[in-house]
């Protein structure tokens, strides 16, 4: 059952924190936190019902900014029930604070939000939230921990840098009160960001099955009829810009289709295997409206899940075959920007694995790996498969075979799917061991990797 998601940010009119560039820093002086106030599905606010005088360290404007004057190193301040949030909706949600390496309540973290006295930071702890019939609130404790860190700075994310984000999202799914995910038929959910505009779009896609993802902004007439002009942003970049004529006392609606993966383009249409601007750990987009003398804002987080696909037209990306062809063999891995990149092979697959960037390849973090079953390949060396049949290479076992030819140039690591198909093959050859001939994708190394690849690898 899919997801569906909705992420609100200051900068939206939704609800979020943002650190100022001086936030938390080592003189513990006039730090501050910007707090925006929610006006779509739920609400973040400052709790009226907060025992202490939130005047001291709460300037009450749009956005809310709360001061921390007196945090120092190795110590922690806490604002009990500080926040609240609101359900504005009859359906149930689930909420959560979007999880960071700088959040929650570990020994890494800054910044924890907590409900009942448990963190509420990442999708595993949630907390059910009833809609407007029923118990739709909850207070939000604050705590700033200090303890495990000498230099705060280094602990939070760079401001200066081109991805520093120092934005706490917080995160609302469809579900029952009881914490479940609803009811699988609502395809949609909508997010407000503005009195005449709404967008609606999915919170998640899985590459391969739903290969586009379509949103569709709606604005309504207010005060106004004529022209509106409606743009669609993905990861800060205009993706489309549409006009609409809106009439009095109707909608008007502009849709907007972003591919999630390519099908079969031609070669030289083909930018390396990108999807678009999707990003596997997390796609912002948002949309906006100028209409009449107002605008509009709204935003959310697409999230992509990442699967093998139909191998294009795209060469090896490391010694540029084509892959569609060598079906024994071939691989494919994507990077967390969305780049994929496909493979003739696996020794071409580990070539590249050690070491993207000397491939020419991003550098991003590698998300998935798929490999060809070595079970599936019959005795002649072929199988039936257009790549979206391949199996998940993190959870592979991969054999060393550095002499039998297999494959596309010649040699290439055998994968299969459970480690007992692994051993029967080992225990077919007497040159090779269980114990040095069996190993995990996140073994593989530039030795490996010069064995089955020395001439497309630097020495």
């Amino acid at each position: 059952m899919k997801r569906r998601l909705f992420l609100f940010g200051s900068a939206t009119g939704g609800a979020g924190l943002l650190f100022g560039t001086s936030a938390f820093s080592a003189s513990g002086v006039g730090h501050t936190v910007s707090i925006g106030t929610g006006n779509g599905h739920f609400h973040v606010e400052l709790n009226d019902d907060y025992a202490g005088d939130a005047s001291e360290y709460v300037v009450d404007t749009n956005p809310i900014r709360l001061i921390l004057d007196d945090l120092h190193k190795h110590g922690w301040i806490r604002f009990d029930d500080l926040l609240r949030v609101t359900n504005t909706e009859t359906q149930a949600i689930n909420v959560h604070v979007k999880d960071q390496d700088w959040l929650g309540d570990d020994t890494d973290a800054v910044l924890d939000y907590r409900y009942d006295g448990s963190s509420i930071v990442g999708k595993e702890n949630s907390v059910p939230l009833e809609g407007v019939s029923g118990d739709n609130s909850m207070p939000i404790t604050v705590r700033a921990d200090t303890t495990d860190h000498d230099d705060l700075q280094q602990a939070l994310p760079d401001a200066e840098a081109d991805d520093g984000d120092r934005t706490v999202m917080f995160v609302a799914s469809p579900g029952d009160a009881n914490g479940g995910t609803g009811d699988e038929s609502d395809e949609e959910e909508v997010t407000k960001g503005g009195e005449n505009l709404s967008v609606s779009a999915p919170g998640q896609v899985t590459v391969g099955s739903d290969n586009h993802f379509t949103a569709t902004a709606t604005v309504s007439d207010g005060d106004y009829s004529g022209k509106a002009t409606v743009t669609l942003n993905v990861e800060d970049e205009l993706v489309d810009e549409q006009t609409v004529t809106v009439p009095e006392d109707e909608p008007a609606e502009a849709t907007f289709d972003v591919p999630t993966v390519y099908n079969d383009l031609a070669t030289e249409n083909i930018e390396t295997g990108r999807h678009g601007p999707l990003r596997f750990d997390g796609t912002d987009w948002s949309a906006g409206v100028e209409y009449g003398e107002s605008t509009a804002e709204a935003s959310g987080t697409l999230e992509v899940e990442d699967a093998p696909i139909t191998f294009g037209n795209a060469d090896c990306a490391v010694c540029e075959m084509p892959t569609k062809g060598y079906v024994s063999a071939h691989a494919q891995l994507t990077h967390a920007n969305g780049d994929r990149m496909e493979f003739c092979s696996t020794g071409c697959l580990v070539a590249y694995a050690v070491d993207p960037v000397e491939q020419d390849g991003p550098d991003e973090p590698i998300e998935g790996v798929w490999v060809v079953d070595f079970t599936n390949v019959d005795s002649d060396g072929k199988r039936a498969g257009d790549g979206t049949d391949l199996i998940n290479a993190h959870e592979a076992y991969f054999v060393l075979d550095y002499d039998t030819s297999y494959g596309a140039m010649t040699g290439n690591p055998h994968a299969f799917t459970t480690k007992d198909d692994a051993v029967s093959y080992v225990n077919t050859h007497d040159d090779l061991n269980e114990k040095d001939d069996i190993i995990r994708f996140d073994e593989f190394d530039a030795d490996i990797a010069a064995n089955y690849r020395s001439s497309h690898i630097s020495s």
